[in-house]
């Protein structure tokens, strides 16, 4: 490699496929993982469950310290976080981890990407949640009653289905990378051996 070629022109005398090296073909799978989406499935009932407790904390107690216009912000503003999404925290480690900077959320039959960004972990949906907009007296009165027990991870990391879509991809990378035809001239005599060429010799 990277010296000239001394012999006659050397011409393929038949169809064969050129193989990739294993370190090309090493980077292509490693690019492959790296790029890679893994996907989690989005779990309608905590929602449902959680804000189903918060009604019934605000009638049994919290009717009593805050508005039912703050009430209602608060109610809100659960609904958009678990909308958004909420992981727990040793998921988000693990996003955080590989670098991923997308997921994949499933929901049904159907799945979309998601920058990991927009997702929130348990710990900044509830700092959102303190920080909705209601009157400061509400507010500072919410902070004495334990508002992270309405937050909870609707969104589960689903590793069956993250490997085998991985799995799938993987087998679809080509050991090859091209072909050689019957007849092609693949180097003459003084051309320079390429890494390419030398793969095809």
């Amino acid at each position: 490699i990277g010296k000239p070629w001394t012999y006659d022109v050397l011409i393929a005398p038949f169809n064969f496929s050129i193989q990739k090296s294993e370190s090309l073909y090493k980077q292509e799978v490693d690019s492959l993982r790296s790029s890679f989406s893994p996907y989690f499935s989005r779990n309608p009932e905590v929602m449902q469950k959680n804000l189903q407790a918060f009604d019934e904390y605000y009638s049994e107690a919290l009717y009593k310290a805050i508005t039912l216009q703050s009430y209602n912000t608060i109610r809100e503003e659960i609904i958009r976080l678990y909308e958004k999404g909420i992981l727990s925290a040793q998921d988000q480690t693990m996003l955080e981890d590989e670098g991923k900077e997308y997921i994949r959320i499933y929901s049904g039959n159907t799945s979309s990407f998601v920058a990991s960004a927009q997702v929130y972990n348990e710990k900044e949906a509830y700092q959102q949640l303190t920080n909705a907009q209601i009157s400061s007296i509400d507010k500072y009165l919410l902070l004495q009653h334990n508002l992270e027990n309405f937050i909870s991870p609707n969104l589960v990391y689903d590793k069956e289905r993250s490997e085998n879509d991985l799995k799938d991809q993987e087998s679809s990378i080509s050991q090859f990378k091209g072909k050689v035809v019957t007849n092609q001239k693949i180097i003459d005599r003084g051309d320079i051996v390429t890494e390419e060429t030398a793969m095809i010799i």
